[in-house]
């Protein structure tokens, strides 16, 4: 008997029936519920999904910015705000970061931060050796070297603490992203450390600090460093040497005592000139020789400073005539004394120069007194010589005038009016132009700030 084939039509009327499981009776872990899973759960698509990498803080009266992450990769305190920094150490070659992805961002330097730390509603504050790495796109807080320090950081599912001694020092809240926002916020310095040249070294003395605030007495500077919170070696005791020699008393630079007693032992030398008028001979210089002990006094006139050694030359050979030998000169150390023929000059005749100190003419008033007294007699009076004098700045008077076609100006004993004729060609001035405001204001310009120029502002301000 041949057995039926799978094709036939009474096998493709049989049906087979599966065998029935029972669910087992398991719950769901996110509404505790028995009859179906975790990912079947209505409650848990009833949640609204957080898309892209949006950062929530939950830190009360901290902007997001400013939120420290607890970080337990970190292996230092990292921040990318420079002026958070109270004191500020450069590395001597920047660091190297590695973040998550692998690649390498730099930290330049180190410091301290001044913050607050909420515990039990209270803040108190301070965090060290914070790394300065601009790179960072969020301030973290290592807890890696927190433990190193006796901490103990615990976490739970909505918060984290750091405690050390029983007590806890600093909490945290979780974010959505399921890290821990710390309880912390800056204290910004008060003084602005924005830059490497404004910012404290952790290692500057009292001492610098003296020094940088105009030598004030340390006991101020240490307050002002206490108040302004930063960091200085309050215990130095280095005494400023500045300060020392600034409040000794020193002895006062008196007049040479030692005088002369004899004629031609000491012979005083001064030159004057250029004057504004050349003699009649062309000399626009004089040097004058006066004794110390006699007063006498010879003058010699020169059209140049290189005369000096000349003029000094006769002068020696008139004394020698007389009988009198000159022991010694003194000067104000001018070049035309001070020089290589001058000083060969003396030494070939034994006599020895010195030079009176500069700005002091009570050490030796001889020759520079004479020489005001010569120049006050010849203002006084009208010799033959000042009388040419006059009459030569009366003509260079007349030839600027006549440059600036102003011969002919009428003189006036105020500035000039409004519609005034001041020369036969001139036309009536406008009456809407202020000419006795602005000479006005000259003359007051010219009288408070420049008193050198009011006497020549003055005489042109009567010509129109």
């Amino acid at each position: 008997m041949r057995l039926p084939s799978k094709s036939t039509d009474s096998t493709a009327l049989v049906a087979t029936r599966k065998k029935v499981f029972k669910k087992p009776e398991r719950k769901c872990y996110v509404c505790r519920k028995p009859g179906h899973l975790a990912k079947d759960c209505w409650k848990k698509r009833s949640k609204p999904k957080v898309e892209g990498d949006d950062f929530v803080c939950t830190v009360e009266g901290v902007p997001e910015s400013e939120v420290w992450i607890a970080d337990s990769g970190a292996s230092a305190h990292m921040t990318k705000h420079k002026n958070y920094f109270v004191d500020f150490t450069k590395f001597v070659s920047p660091k190297s970061v590695y973040v998550g992805n692998s690649d390498a961002i730099m930290a330049y330097g180190h410091g301290t931060v001044n913050i607050e730390i909420k515990v039990n509603s209270k803040w108190e504050k301070h965090l060290t050796e914070v790394w300065y790495v601009p790179d960072i796109s969020k301030n973290l807080f290592s807890i890696s070297q927190t433990l190193k320090k006796g901490f103990k950081f615990q976490a739970s599912k909505d918060e984290c603490s750091l405690l050390r001694d029983g007590r806890v020092r600093l909490k945290g809240v979780r974010t959505v992203h399921g890290l821990y926002a710390l309880e912390i916020r800056v204290l910004y310095p008060k003084v602005c450390v924005a830059a490497e040249v404004c910012v404290a070294s952790a290692d500057q003395s009292l001492q610098l600090w003296h020094e940088r605030l105009c030598h004030q007495n340390k006991a101020h500077v240490k307050d002002i460093l206490r108040k302004y919170q930063i960091k200085g070696d309050a215990k130095d005791s280095q005494i400023c040497d500045g300060c020392c020699y600034g409040k000794k008393s020193r002895r006062p630079f008196g007049t040479r005592k030692q005088r002369a007693t004899t004629p031609g032992e000491l012979i005083n030398i001064d030159v004057c000139g250029p004057m504004q008028q050349q003699s009649l001979g062309g000399a626009k210089y004089y040097v004058c020789f006066k004794d110390d002990f006699a007063k006498y006094r010879r003058v010699f006139f020169m059209q140049s400073k290189n005369e000096v050694s000349k003029c000094l030359e006769t002068f020696l050979n008139e004394a020698k005539n007389t009988g009198h030998m000159i022991k010694e000169v003194l000067s104000d150390g001018g070049g035309e004394v001070i020089n290589s023929t001058v000083k060969s000059l003396l030494e070939k005749s034994g006599i020895s120069s010195h030079m009176e100190i500069v700005k002091k003419p009570l050490q030796t008033p001889e020759a520079d007194v004479e020489r005001e007294m010569e120049e006050i007699s010849c203002n006084a009076e009208d010799t033959e010589e000042t009388l040419v004098q006059q009459s030569s700045r009366n003509l260079r008077d007349r030839k600027i005038l006549s440059r600036f076609d102003m011969i002919n100006s009428n003189p006036v004993g105020t500035p000039v009016e409004n519609g005034a004729i001041t020369t036969d060609n001139s036309v009536s001035l406008s009456a809407d132009v202020p000419y006795r405001e602005a000479v006005g204001s000259l003359m007051f310009l010219a009288i408070v700030t420049r008193p050198d120029i009011a006497y020549a502002v003055g005489v042109l301000s009567r010509f129109g």
